[in-house]
């Protein structure tokens, strides 16, 4: 049995009406989830119909939770080490969802305190899931409505301490799982298409910094005597045990080419909750009689919670 393609599309599109985005994956190549060579994957899990729904057509454990289709039955937080048992998100008996959610962070207005746990087997709407993508799914939750967001999910590998390629995203039996930025670890798995049973330990999450994450939006052609409008966005890759970035704009070298600086949106500092993206809006206007030429515009801001100014270069060619 092969999937429908329009099924795939139809519910897709239908999860956006109804107020998720993409399932998306975090995507590293060392046994680390915080390395800078770590990048958000958007529709990278390939066994959810908010991604690309290759290996199942069932919606993530956080995006059900969150759109109020998961019976309180259905449903346990775990908050403190101990065994859980889950069963089949794609079947219609005990606990299919479980959110992690350690107490030293629920006070913490981190973008992505809670971590879900689901098990995919090939049943019902995951008929499709196998191999690497069958087993226990780790979800990390964004529940963020700030910075121009609605709620994501990214999946997170399982296998990340010995196959960082993501190929086998799913936790297996007898394998362990270990989330520092969280103070979460999963041990003691065994886990079958019927049900899965694991063992998590919260222990008390450290601070660790990591650079702010930069993106840019915005037109690189303009002409003498038009306007420049570009964004550029902040992400808070620090533990959530850190707490929030104030992120402050501080100045660019637009003068230096006689350019105006028209507007700066907002005026004040950023506070960008760790997990979160927040974003300055800028406007330049350039004179008539500027020089045709490619200009390297660079924007300057502050992280002031820790102490640490970002440059940001910006290519812009006058024609």
């Amino acid at each position: 049995m092969s999937r429908s393609y329009f099924a795939h599309v139809t519910a897709h599109e239908l999860g956006h009406a109804l107020g998720v985005m993409h399932a998306n994956a975090w995507i590293c190549s060392g046994a680390s989830f915080n390395t800078p060579d770590c990048r958000h994957e958007e529709y990278g899990n390939w066994a959810d119909t908010m991604g690309y729904g290759l290996y199942g057509a069932n919606f993530n454990a956080f995006y059900k939770d969150f759109l109020g289709w998961v019976a309180s039955s259905s449903k346990t937080v775990v908050s403190t080490t101990g065994k859980v048992k889950l069963f089949p998100i794609s079947g219609k008996n005990g606990v299919s969802v479980v959110e992690v959610l350690n107490p030293a962070l629920a006070g913490s207005s981190a973008a992505h305190k809670s971590v879900y746990l689901e098990l995919r087997s090939p049943i019902g709407f995951d008929y499709l899931v196998s191999g690497g993508w069958a087993g226990v799914h780790i979800n990390q939750a964004n529940d963020s409505t700030r910075g121009l967001q609605l709620p994501f999910a990214r999946l997170l590998n399982g296998q990340q301490s010995t196959k960082p390629d993501f190929s086998s995203p799913a936790l297996q039996s007898g394998m362990n799982f270990n989330y520092p930025s969280h103070g979460i670890k999963l041990s003691n798995a065994n886990i079958a298409a019927a049900a899965a049973t694991l063992k998590v330990t919260i222990s008390t999450p450290e601070c660790k910094t990591f650079p702010l994450q930069t993106v840019s939006y915005g037109s690189r052609l303009v002409t003498p005597g038009g306007d420049l409008f570009f964004t550029v966005g902040f992400t808070n890759m620090n533990y959530p045990a850190c707490g929030d970035s104030r992120v402050k704009f501080l100045r660019s070298n637009a003068a230096d080419f006689g350019w105006t600086m028209d507007f700066v949106s907002p005026k004040t500092a950023l506070t960008i909750p760790t997990g979160d993206i927040d974003y300055y809006f800028f406007n330049f206007k350039i004179p008539n009689d500027m020089t045709p030429g490619t200009y390297t515009l660079r924007i300057w801001a502050k992280d002031t919670t820790f102490g640490k100014v970002y440059k940001y270069s910006f290519p812009v060619t006058v024609e």
